[in-house]
């Protein structure tokens, strides 16, 4: 990267409370704002803008010449006034609602008369808020652009600008859609995605408004107001498949069913511990297959690897005692409901059956090999950050049980932000269930989806500044946080 060129409103931010008492000023616009940052930061940023030659101008440029950014390409006229917002917040029990802004502009005629600046391969150029859609100063915007984009510079675009500077959104559309062609990378927040699309949600809005035009979106906001996070984990999926001869066989049927347990997402939900019904079903199962011998018919349990399965049922074959097998089944249900009942209280175990019929199912070596998987193989919490309290280092999650004609197969979610210890829990599995197939069972290991991670940085100057800005802003340190899931910074870094 060479350069960066942010082209953006130069304006000041007046802040006051609901009774007209001022709070603060500041310099606005999210272009400039961003502009001052990348300066701060050491590197090598131009603003492209206007301002008037008067004393908020000068405020504006003035931050931003001591943040370190060029203002050479600044267009200081004289006929008219640097934009001024005025916000004025609302009262204690209104004050969820939005401040009202009240705007002061006035702009010469001569709209946007910079001096370009020189552009390169390699630039990357800024650009967007309202200052982008104007049609004041469109027409020269637009042929910048086009000649950036020409010259191989890399085109980020910021959609986002005060609902109050435009509350028709059709009328600035058709200048938004071409920003977006003209873009490598947009670059939003929650806000922006539902003022402009009315969608709230980023993926949602990517895949039906966005990416016709531009393959890439960034979206910056976290779900919590307040949470800056600094790490995200790195990914595969596992799918392990055993495959055996299925016979028919007439006996005593059991549908065996455990449901009602919490679940939730193997990233954001699995420190808590949640059990897994898969991995419980097998449990009650292999404990009962060691009194009263059966055949395994099918199993079933989730159809994400990365939810925490919540319900499993199997379907077994006895051709002993059926009535032991229905006695069993129902104290090995009532035992673990008792042990679990603080855990997971609506949890639910039941034995349907038995039904006299005839049904194919797996014979005793695969049915051993499967329950043996079911209860030895790795799932959960492996391993907590030893430099982000609270948060998960390494998991894996068993989210998948289905059954075919062939076999049945097991889908795992498999993250870490250490690749190393990923790989480790990848071959943890693989070991495992070649050894409990054995000779008379045949079992498969596929390998898909594998993504990176955004691995913790002790020493970040980003991160400190993002801190301190935000203490600037609201009087209170962020929460600095990381994710066990996957993010689009585990690419980017």
């Amino acid at each position: 990267m060479k350069k960066i060129i942010c082209i953006g409103e130069c304006s000041l931010n007046v802040v006051l409370d609901h009774e007209g008492k001022p709070l603060g000023t500041m310099p606005g616009g999210r272009i400039a704002n961003a502009a001052a940052i990348l300066g701060r930061n050491k590197f090598e940023v131009l603003m492209a803008s206007e301002a008037s030659a008067d004393p908020i101008g000068d405020i504006v440029v003035t931050f931003l010449s001591q943040a370190g950014v060029d203002v050479k390409s600044i267009d200081r006229f004289t006929e008219g006034r640097t934009a001024l917002n005025v916000f004025v917040s609302q009262a204690a029990d209104k004050a969820d609602a939005m401040p009202t802004l009240t705007r002061y502009e006035s702009y010469p005629e001569e709209a946007f008369d910079i001096i370009w600046p020189r552009i390169e391969s390699g630039d990357v150029i800024i650009y967007g808020g309202f200052y982008a859609l104007d049609r004041r100063m469109r027409q020269r915007m637009t042929k910048l652009l086009e000649h950036a984009s020409e010259r191989g510079a890399v085109m980020v675009y910021l959609p986002g600008f005060l609902p109050q500077q435009e509350p028709r959104i059709t009328r600035v559309m058709p200048q938004i859609l071409e920003n977006l062609e003209m873009a490598h990378v947009v670059v939003t927040r929650n806000k922006d995605l539902e003022l402009i699309f009315g969608v709230k949600h980023p993926q949602t809005c990517y895949h039906d408004h966005i990416d016709f035009y531009c393959r890439s979106l960034i979206n910056i906001d976290n779900e919590e107001e307040g949470v800056l996070l600094v790490s995200c984990a790195g990914g595969a999926t596992v799918d392990i498949e055993f495959t055996g001869s299925r016979i028919e066989r007439k006996g005593s049927w059991f549908e065996v069913s455990v449901s009602g347990l919490a679940g939730g997402h193997s990233g954001t939900e699995i420190h808590r511990h949640p059990l897994n019904a898969s991995i419980l079903l097998g449990r009650l199962l292999a404990r009962a297959y060691t009194r009263y011998p059966f055949y395994l018919g099918s199993f079933e349990g989730g159809d994400k690897d990365n939810v925490i399965t919540n319900a499993a049922s199997a379907h077994i074959c006895c051709a002993g005692d059926a009535d032991g097998l229905n006695r069993c089944l129902s104290d090995l249900a009532d035992e673990l409901m008792a042990e679990l009942a603080s855990h997971e209280p609506a949890l639910s175990i039941g034995a349907a059956g038995p039904e006299e019929i005839e049904k194919s199912c797996f014979d005793r070596v695969f049915t051993e090999a499967v329950l043996a998987f079911l209860n030895l193989t790795i799932t959960g919490v492996q391993v907590m950050s030893g430099d982000v309290p609270g948060m998960v280092e390494s998991s894996l999650n068993m989210g998948v049980a289905r059954t075919d004609v062939s076999g049945i197969k097991f889908g795992f979610s498999v993250r870490s932000q250490k690749k190393g210890y990923r790989q480790y829990m990848i071959d943890k599995l693989t070991m495992l269930a070649s050894r409990v197939a054995g000779d008379g069972v045949c079992q498969t290991v596929k390998i898909r989806g594998e993504y990176p991670a955004w691995d913790y940085r002790k020493d970040s100057r980003l991160r400190d500044l993002m801190v301190q800005e935000f203490y600037s802003c609201f009087g209170r340190e962020p929460r600095v946080e990381g994710i066990h899931a996957g993010l689009e910074c585990g690419i980017l870094s």
